[in-house]
């Protein structure tokens, strides 16, 4: 079974939505690429030094292969409402239709403009559906680099990121928030995971991997991911945090894509999207919530758009 893609998602809205696109001119992007290397040296001489030095290479040559390594365009592998259910789960994640009413959406997967980004950087959505003027957004806290594929390289600090999620009240009582993340290298931290709501700062109650494969970084470096908050409540917006896993100075994560939804209701979700029964011995906690890693090959199953 096909997954759907975001070009579905979106057509799937139909008149009754608005879907806010970024346009990217993919075929600048090799002359993007041809100036990564020069954007490398100046945004971080110290650590390149450093790794020229170990590697016994000229900066500018570290700096045209690290170049290379990340100027590939970023594939989406993410899951969408209405589309092929989530694997490894027992009951659907997404209750509900791309564009249904009561829903938003918001999804990253190509960051632009290339090039290094101070912190307080907001990359605008590719696309998204809002309930009311703001869509839900994005905020890299530390120092990124924006690499001419699209993709949003931390090199050596650790990514600290916040998201603003938008949804809303007039649905009913019961909100149900997803957030998925692509990412190559150094994986997320799990535990740092969190939705701070009017209640208090919540874990998911459901996190897992959905798929691993082959990344820019090595094998079995790039990972999807999926958290799923389910409330009794609802209100304007939330506030989810995430960071990358690793020591401070060694960290090196690229975050392919982000997508983050909301739907709300007027019934308490039931049931709750939980692993498989046949996934129960793979079970570990990360702050609070079942985990499962499924060490599976990427496109294994699921094509790929």
């Amino acid at each position: 079974m096909k997954r759907s893609t975001r070009a579905e998602d979106d057509r799937s809205l139909g008149a009754t939505h608005t879907v806010v696109p970024t346009t990217v001119d993919r075929a600048s992007q090799q002359d993007q690429s041809d100036s990564i290397a020069d954007m490398l040296s100046a945004a971080f001489p110290t650590v390149l030094t450093g790794v020229a030095s170990m590697a016994r290479l000229s900066i500018p040559t570290l700096s045209l292969a690290l170049a290379a390594m990340f100027s590939s365009v970023a594939s989406a592998a993410i899951y969408v409402p209405g589309g092929t259910s989530v694997p490894g789960t027992s009951s659907d994640v997404f209750t509900w239709s791309a564009g249904a009413a009561n829903s938003t959406f918001a999804l990253w997967d190509n960051f632009v403009p290339p090039g290094p980004s101070a912190p307080g950087f907001s990359p605008n959505a590719n696309s998204s559906l809002a309930i009311g003027p703001d869509a839900s957004s994005l905020t890299f806290n530390t120092v990124n680099l924006i690499t001419s594929g699209g993709n949003a390289y931390s090199f050596g600090n650790k990514t600290d990121a916040s998201s603003t999620i938008r949804s809303g009240t007039t649905g009913g009582g019961f909100t149900r928030i997803v957030a998925q993340f692509e990412t190559d290298g150094n994986e997320l931290d799990y535990s740092s995971l969190l939705l701070t709501t009017g209640g208090g700062v919540l874990s998911p109650s459901l996190a897992i991997e959905t798929d691993r494969g082959p990344g820019a970084m090595g094998p079995d470096q790039a990972v999807s991911f999926l958290a799923m908050w389910d409330l009794d409540s609802s209100q304007a917006e939330y506030q989810l945090d995430f960071n990358a896993d690793g020591p401070d100075g060694n960290t090196h994560m690229s975050l392919l894509s982000y997508r983050v939804d909301s739907f709300t209701q007027a019934s308490s979700f039931s049931p709750q999207a939980v692993p498989e029964p046949s996934t129960w011995a793979a079970l570990g906690l990360v702050g609070g919530a079942a985990v499962w890693r499924r060490r599976s090959r990427r496109g294994t199953n699921r094509s790929q758009a």
